[in-house]
C-alpha cells in the first residue's frame, strides 16, 4: 500500500507513542551530541531562549511513501533536523542549521534569515524544544506540548505538527 502526506500525517498520529518513543532512543541522543557540536564550533552559545533552544524534525517529500519508508520514518531513520541559533539577536549572525542521524551538524548558507523545512522541501512532523534539565520550557515558548522527556543533561518537549 503507498500512502500521500495527508495518510503518512494521520497514521503518525495513530503510531504517535510509538514515534515518541523511538524519537527517544534514536534521536534525542544524536541532539545532545549535536548541541556540544554546535556549540564547540561556536554556531551557538548556549542552549537558552536567546540563542538555541529549538529545531524542526522534518520528512522529506517523497510520495507516495510504501509501508516501509514509513516505518523507516517512525523509527526515526528518515527524518532531518533544523536547528536555528540566535534567532532573538540581530547583532550576531543567526545560524540555520541541518542535522540528521547520519549527518554531522552543516550550516545552511541561504540568503535567508530563517529557513523553514519546506525550503527545504520538508513537511515538519514535530518542533523540539530543549532546555537544561529543571529549566521549565513553558518559558520560553507559547508552544504547547505533547510530551517532556529526560535526555541526559537536557530536557526535550515535542510539539507536533501532525
Amino acid at each position: 500500500m503507498k500512502y500521500t502526506a495527508d495518510k503518512v500525517k494521520e497514521r503518525l498520529v495513530m503510531n504517535r507513542d510509538k514515534f515518541y518513543q523511538s524519537m527517544e532512543r534514536n534521536v534525542f541522543p544524536k541532539i545532545e551530541r549535536d548541541i556540544a557540536f554546535i556549540i564547540q564550533r561556536g554556531w551557538a552559545s548556549e542552549v537558552s531562549p536567546h540563542d538555541l533552544f529549538h529545531c524542526h524534525l522534518g520528512v522529506d517529500w517523497f510520495y507516495p511513501v510504501d509501508e516501509r519508508r514509513f516505518n523507516d520514518i517512525i523509527a526515526g531513520r528518515y527524518l532531518t533536523w533544523l536547528y536555528h541559533s540566535r534567532e532573538d539577536n540581530p547583532n550576531v549572525p543567526k545560524r540555520n542549521i541541518m542535522s540528521s542521524l547520519i549527518q554531522v551538524p552543516t550550516v545552511i548558507e541561504i540568503n535567508k534569515r530563517t529557513v523553514t523545512p519546506a525550503d527545504l522541501k520538508m513537511w515538519e512532523a514535530v518542533t523540539l524544544y530543549f532546555g537544561l534539565n529543571g529549566e521549565d520550557l513553558r518559558n520560553c515558548t507559547p508552544a504547547t506540548f505533547d510530551k517532556v522527556f529526560k535526555s541526559g543533561k537536557y530536557q526535550v518537549a515535542i510539539s507536533p505538527s501532525f
